[in-house]
């Protein structure tokens, strides 16, 4: 997980400050610790000196992420996210991304420059509430104020009083001296502090406050000045700053006047190119710099020189220069007085427009990584061009975007890249129609990768149109490319091969090799999926002919792992293995490690049906491991098949019906069905697994492990609990796994527990509802609540001491425990018994008798069922009844329940999503008032769900009731100008119309 920061100066003066922050982020009850202070303390060195000394305690590694570029708070996790190297998966928000990378590991996030982004304090407390083993670090100028929040604040250097100066050799016992000293010397080696100088050190260090940023500014002007020149001088822009805004805290009168003295020792052709170089964001490289600003190497060697401008040395590309934040807003302030900054800006918004357009040719050859890279170093700029030109200039907004279309999809960008294609889309003036047919392609390929594959159509159509119109051939095959895509993913082959098939011969008629790969590609894949091997082989192998003469080896790896795959499904598992090894080679020595995971996997597949068990088992191991590194996810489900089909040979039977059911349950959330090129192998495959006498109840526990837990668990050679059998069972009676076994009787005669989440909190023991009252205290009752949902970790006491106290979280643990001996008496009191709060290692839970109904256990086994499971007449009505269970929203209006809210949304989420497929379902089956029923529970819990409403309006109309229909219509248009003050789409509109004309229908297919 780690990203690592350039090398930093030696940290002075804070090893206590270190330690002290080191020691909070090791306490169990510490989530988030925010380094408060002035600007300019040093904030960030500190936090990443605290990081780098915690290897030990965060095994899974820590991150470094700069938020100084980020302008706007929702776009916070975005930048952790990109910061990680996450790849979106479809439908994927950056949440959702941190949340599946972070989930079960033990690690530790460094978030610097937090104080322009504090709105994002909310998404900063669900992701530590998602991820119980993540620590974050922040650094701010204010605190976040948030409940798990341990504030640590940094204050200046302590220094000598210049008055009392003595021994020379005392004063460098003060961290402030000791800190200008040492960086002092870094620019003169023969400075020295003796007598004739160190008053006028100390009375710098005095001036500055001891802030480390002001003292190291001072410093830097030794080679020219004495400490004493220095001291005067500062001593004069001190005084002449004296009367500014006195709604600014001191220190920051103090580093401003530090900044404003360096800036006033530049000639005035410098402070105009200090201003100017404001502009960029995130740094530049010295091209980039002349080209804006005018700058020469020497004149960035004078700004370097008065450290108003550093040089990167942790960049890999090009030579890289940047400000400090503090200096850069400067800069910022002084450029604006100047009136040339929309100038600056426009100059750097060109200059990047021309940097995506120059660099989106070389994307799709040799020198692809080198321009990723410099893509990737120039990130924060690129995001500074598109927002000046999104209010300014959309020609040149559409014109950038278009150009950056395969940037994003190749660094797995998809919804950034959506949202500035759609910003692009919606600015254009009409005039650069070229522009916008190229923007709308990129926009459809990259929904192709999102799943939103009929709007992709919708927008490649688009394109296409367009292209046709002005003869555009290059244009027609990037628009043909993503709708053929579409249809393919759609499962519409014939369609997708005549659309690739135009492609092909628009790229040979255009002589273009690249193109001409790419195409047949794409029909290589068509093929493969619908078994036809011959072809698919006969296409791969074409595509990788040409790959080799053009000379880009991550094309020609990815050809090769295609058709690596092919000969598998062939059977030639020699060549398989050489063509496989082939493409890991050159996929390693690239770096591209999200594809490593794909190889391996084939690789894996390669091994085992050599029937090498042992090495086919590590490969997968392998492909799974990284699967967790680069949150690559498409392989997951295939490797963990094959671990199952190592374990069916090894007869671990139910280890391999648990592997089974964790991969089933993967392709029902993806919607991802075992493709029918290996339906085959996986049917016997699956036939073998249910011979043994303990399938069922395996595949069970493999189906309902949460998918962050999957790789993990299956990864382990043992689990204490939940865990695969590793024991050989013998050959038995075959055993399904039906649908129907996941699903709880909830109406169980011999049920003696049972408890209500759902809804108003319900407590019945052995029939009888237990008052509120035999919990005695509130609290008392909400940790009861608490337990219960965390079932089965165990809770520490720390951790309820901040969920309950959380404005005294050095409560007292006589508090605690008071509390929770309250509880065990009320647990005694209603016949459950107090030995039913157990104290365990590691904190409390609760333990619930065998037979004990939770109805929230019960519904949430319940919405884990494939669409598909739920369609047979023998589950449904059993579905239905425990989708009923739910009585209300989790916990409703319960007291100190707030640590819910997150629980409370999802959960309300996946009600809704299952009222509306139960509703699907009968109206597809032509039951619309079955559907009816189901439609409106849906919208009990959201009236602004606008496919609810279809669905009432659809089925009013199917049972003759139009009035009803229409009147349905108007509740949709005022729920929605009320929740959400908009008014109902294009398809709700259309269908009023249809019913106004006696046309509705029934769902329509797809749907």
């Amino acid at each position: 997980m780690d990203n690592s920061l350039p090398p930093l100066p030696p940290l002075i003066g804070r090893d206590a400050e270190t330690t002290g922050i080191r020691e909070l982020l090791t306490r169990r009850k510490t989530h988030l610790v925010t380094v408060v202070g002035p600007p300019g303390v040093g904030k960030t060195r500190l936090a990443q000196a605290a990081a780098n000394g915690l290897d030990d305690v965060f095994p899974d590694g820590h991150a470094f992420v700069d938020l100084a570029s980020v302008a706007d708070a929702t776009a916070v996790l975005a930048a952790v996210s990109q910061a990680l190297r996450l790849r979106e998966g479809a439908g994927q928000s950056p949440l959702d991304a941190l949340r599946e990378h972070l989930t079960g590991r033990q690690s530790l996030l460094v978030l610097d420059n937090f104080e322009h982004v504090l709105a994002a304090r909310g998404e900063v407390a669900g992701l530590l509430a998602a991820c119980p083993g993540l620590r974050i670090l922040i650094t701010s100028r204010a605190p976040l104020n948030v409940r798990w929040e341990q504030r640590y604040p940094v204050l200046p250097l302590p220094f000598p009083d210049p008055r009392r100066v003595s021994d020379p050799r005392r004063l460098l016992e003060y961290p402030a001296v000791a800190l200008f000293v040492e960086r002092a010397r870094t620019l003169d080696p023969t400075f020295s502090l003796d007598g004739r100088n160190a008053q006028a050190v100390a009375g710098i260090c005095a001036q500055l406050d001891g802030l480390p940023l002001a003292i190291e500014l001072a410093a830097a002007r030794v080679t020219l000045l004495t400490p004493q020149a220095i001291l005067e001088r500062l001593g004069g822009v001190l005084d002449l700053l004296a009367s500014g805004p006195r709604d600014m805290p001191g220190r920051h009168r103090t580093l401003r006047a530090a900044i404003e003295w360096s800036y006033r020792l530049l000639s005035d052709a410098d402070q105009r190119l200090f201003q100017r170089l404001s502009v960029f964001a995130g740094g530049c490289t010295l091209e980039a710099a002349e080209a804006v600003t005018g700058a020469d190497l020497d004149s960035l060697s004078a700004l370097t020189n008065h450290n108003l401008l550093l040089r990167d040395q942790g960049s890999a590309v090009d030579s890289r220069f940047r400000m400090l934040e503090t200096v850069r807003a400067f800069a910022a302030e002084r450029l604006a007085e100047s009136g040339e900054a929309e100038g600056a800006r426009d100059r750097h918004a060109e200059v990047f427009r021309d940097l995506a357009e120059r660099a989106e040719p070389e994307l799709t050859g040799p020198r692809q990584g080198e321009w990723l890279s410099r893509l990737d170093a120039d990130a924060d700029n690129i995001q500074a061009a598109l927002r000046w030109a999104a209010g300014r200039d959309g020609p040149l907004l559409l014109r950038a975007a278009g150009s950056l279309a395969r940037y994003w999809l190749l660094r797995g960008r998809l919804s950034e890249g959506c949202q500035w294609l759609g910003a692009a889309v919606a600015a254009s003036d009409g005039r650069s129609v070229a522009d916008l047919a190229k923007a709308l392609g990129g926009a459809a390929t990259l929904m192709v990768e999102t799943g939103e594959f009929e709007r992709a159509a919708e927008v490649a159509l688009r394109s296409l149109e367009i292209c046709r119109r002005l003869v555009d051939e290059r244009g027609q095959t990037r628009a043909l490319s993503a709708l053929g895509n579409a249809r393919l993913r759609q499962a519409r082959y014939d369609e997708a091969r005549a659309i690739h098939e135009e492609g092909l011969a628009l790229f040979q008629k255009m002589r273009d090799p690249r193109g001409t790969a790419q195409a047949l590609n794409n029909l290589g894949a068509i093929a493969r999926l619908q078994g036809d091997l011959d072809n698919a082989r006969r296409f791969y192998e074409e595509s990788l002919r040409l790959k080799r003469e053009e000379g880009s080896r991550s094309r020609m790896a990815l050809s090769l792992n295609n058709l690596g795959e092919v000969e598998l499904d062939a059977a030639n598992v020699e060549r398989a293995e050489l063509i496989l090894r082939e493409s890991l080679e050159i996929f390693e020595d690239t770096g591209a490690r999200s594809f490593v995971v794909g190889v391996l996997a084939n690789l894996g597949r390669a091994s085992r049906m050599a029937g090498d068990l042992a090495v086919a088992e590590e490969r997968y191991r392998r492909s799974l491991r990284l699967s967790e590194e680069t949150q690559q996810r498409a392989y997951v489900s295939e490797c963990l098949e094959g671990l199952a089909a190592v374990a069916v040979e090894r007869r671990h039977l139910a280890r391999a019906a648990w592997l089974l059911g964790a991969a089933a349950a993967l392709r029902d959330a993806a919607h991802a069905p075992v493709p029918p090129v290996a339906q085959g192998e996986y049917d016997r495959l699956l036939q073998r697994a249910r011979s043994g006498a303990e399938f069922a109840a395996a595949y069970r526990r493999g189906y309902a492990t949460p998918a962050e837990e999957v790789v993990s668990k299956a990864l382990s050679e043992a689990e204490d609990t939940g865990a695969p059998d590793r024991e050989t069972t013998p050959a038995g009676t075959t055993t399904a796994a039906r649908p129907e076994d996941r699903l709880p009787d909830v109406h169980a005669p011999d049920v003696r527990v049972e408890i209500s989440l759902l809804g108003p909190f319900r407590f019945r023991v052995g029939g009888k509802e237990v008052s509120d009252g035999v919990w005695g205290r509130p609290r008392a009752l909400a940790i009861l609540q608490y337990l219960l949902l965390r079932r089965p970790r165990p809770v520490p006491a720390e951790e309820l001491a901040e969920v309950f106290w959380p404005d005294a979280p050095s409560v007292e643990r006589t508090t605690l425990y008071a509390t929770l001996t309250r509880l065990r008496k009320g647990l005694k009191a209603s016949g459950l018994g107090a030995s039913a709060l157990r104290r365990e290692r590691g904190g409390y839970r609760i333990l619930l008798p065998a037979g004990a109904v939770v109805d929230l256990d019960a519904f949430t086994a319940a919405v884990r069922l494939g669409p598909r499971e739920v369609m047979a007449e023998d589950v449904l009505s059993r579905y239905e009844r425990t989708l009923l269970l739910y009585g209300g929203d989790l916990l409703e209006d319960a007291p100190y329940a707030g640590w819910a809210s997150l629980d409370r949304d999802a959960l309300r989420a996946r009600w809704i999503e299952a009222c509306l497929a139960v509703a699907r379902r009968y109206e597809r089956a032509g039951q619309p008032e079955r559907a009816l029923e189901w439609y409106q529970h849906g919208l009990v819990r959201d009236p602004t769900l606008e496919d609810a409403h279809r669905g009432v309006m659809r089925c009013y109309a199917l049972i003759g009731q139009r009035d009803l229909a229409l009147r349905q219509y108007d509740r949709c248009a005022q729920a929605l100008h009320h929740g959400l003050d908009t008014s109902p789409d294009a398809e709700t509109v259309a269908l009023r119309d249809a019913i106004v004309r006696g046309e509705a229908s029934v769902l329509p297919v797809g749907q």
